[in-house]
């Protein structure tokens, strides 16, 4: 009987460190899903077609919908009651009574002169844009916005469901041919490629990565679609990351 309740134990504990390796995610209406922190995978039951998907890649929230990376490296998508899609066109309601900017970067006396001015609620500029950062044309030749140009227009709206990994005020600067951050300028790149809205495509030796999610070593980069962007190694082989910069090799 002692070692009845010894082995009892030993099997409650198991169980107690099972289940406490995983996460639940979301249990809704139609769908249980379950991240498992052991195989980092994740499970997704459907309760109401009685299904259950296994050894998921990546499962992230995106609005009404789950972008769901498989097994087989498929992209889909499902909703709060088990109903899956592999397109969907999706959107975020925002509020335009937000802060309105203006960014505009001048020369003026050997200096490039950033400044920024709110335009919705001070519609009749009554108060003159502000300079934020003055640099001078020895430390950089040029400054551009994250999209690559001298002028650049957002809300407080622009990252609403956080699809972008660069901040709007963001600061590019130009040396010798050198790309950098004005925050950071001793990390150097060949190139920046601002195709991308909400993100910079940053360039070594002919490698590519993402800015503030992961460094240049991939053959090519794609857009992110949602959460997800495709790339090619220098091999040949092809996968997914994610905007934290995880991979999904296949």
């Amino acid at each position: 009987m002692k070692y009845l309740g010894l082995v009892i134990i030993a099997l409650l504990l198991n169980g107690s460190n099972a289940f406490s390796a995983d996460s639940l995610i979301t249990d809704s209406e139609g769908i249980r899903i379950v991240y498992h922190t052991n195989s980092k995978t994740y499970s997704i039951w459907n309760k109401l077609q009685d299904t259950h998907m296994k050894k998921l890649k990546y499962v992230q929230r995106i609005a009404n919908y789950y972008q769901v990376l498989s097994a087989k490296n498929k992209i889909f998508y499902i909703n709060d009651k088990g109903h899956q899609v592999y397109e969907v066109e999706d959107y975020f309601f925002v509020c335009g009574t937000v802060p309105h900017y203006e960014l505009e970067i001048l020369q003026q006396d050997g200096f490039h002169i950033v400044m920024t001015d709110e335009t919705f609620y001070d519609g009749g500029n009554r108060i003159p844009a502000e300079e934020v950062h003055r640099v001078s044309t020895d430390e950089a030749d040029s400054l551009m916005f994250m999209n690559g140009m001298q002028k650049m227009n957002y809300t407080s709206n622009y990252n609403v469901g956080g699809q972008s990994s660069i901040q709007p005020n963001t600061i590019v600067m130009m040396k010798d041919g050198k790309y950098s951050f004005l925050s950071e300028p001793s990390m150097q790149y060949d190139e920046f490629i601002f195709t991308y809205y909400g993100h910079i495509v940053t360039v070594n030796d002919n490698l590519q990565g993402f800015a503030t999610i992961i460094e240049p070593k991939f053959k090519k980069v794609s857009n992110f679609v949602y959460s997800l962007a495709a790339v090619e190694y220098p091999n040949g082989k092809k996968g997914y990351i994610d905007l934290k910069g995880n991979e999904y090799p296949f």
